[in-house]
């Protein structure tokens, strides 16, 4: 279905937390080492007052009292990964410690992502980090392309139907020093 705003397709509306629909806040209760793995943990992470989840984990930067996001079995992250309850090595997982790159936050992790102790558990992601808005994907046609390439000019439009008054940006004078000259070639 498209919508129409004016002058402009939206063709797409996108929460901004696609993705992270089954992802929510875990404590890890307890590490242990993997015993068929020597890079791998076997994690217990709390998800809330009454569930547990036992889970495989890769991330060296685990530890136990950390508060966590966990995808549960279902999710479909950002990144493309399905989350589905597997065996790792001998050991069942019931669901995945995520890092800033598989929520689509980052473009690489150097491992999990850890999140503030007072967090509460079972609080989704997306409520967390603030992802709570949406994404207008927006075609502007061939013959607006003068004016309505950047945000500023989307935003004059919007303004002009909801009939707000605009907030224009406030311009920033720089001064340079003296410029070497510069050789392309």
């Amino acid at each position: 279905e498209v919508l129409t705003m004016h002058a402009f397709e939206v063709e797409e509306v996108v929460p901004q937390a696609k993705g992270m629909e089954m992802v929510v806040v875990g404590e890890v209760i307890e590490k242990k080492k993997h015993p068929n793995a020597d890079k791998l943990s076997l994690v217990k992470i709390k998800i809330s007052a009454d569930k547990t989840l036992n889970i495989v984990c890769g991330a060296a930067n685990i530890e136990a009292g950390q508060k966590v996001p966990v995808a549960l079995i279902g999710a479909d992250l950002p990144n493309g990964m399905k989350i589905e309850k597997r065996e790792v090595r001998g050991e069942v997982s019931h669901g995945m410690v995520c890092s800033g790159a598989e929520l689509g936050l980052e473009k690489q992790s150097q491992g999990i992502m850890v999140l503030d102790k007072k967090t509460k558990i079972g609080t989704p992601i997306a409520k967390v980090l603030g992802l709570t808005d949406f994404i207008l994907d927006i075609a502007i046609l061939p013959n607006r392309n003068h004016d309505c390439l950047g945000h500023f000019w989307i935003a004059k439009e919007v303004a002009a139907l909801l009939k707000y008054n605009l907030k224009e940006p406030r311009i920033i004078k720089y001064k340079t020093g003296k410029v070497k000259k510069v050789v392309v070639e």
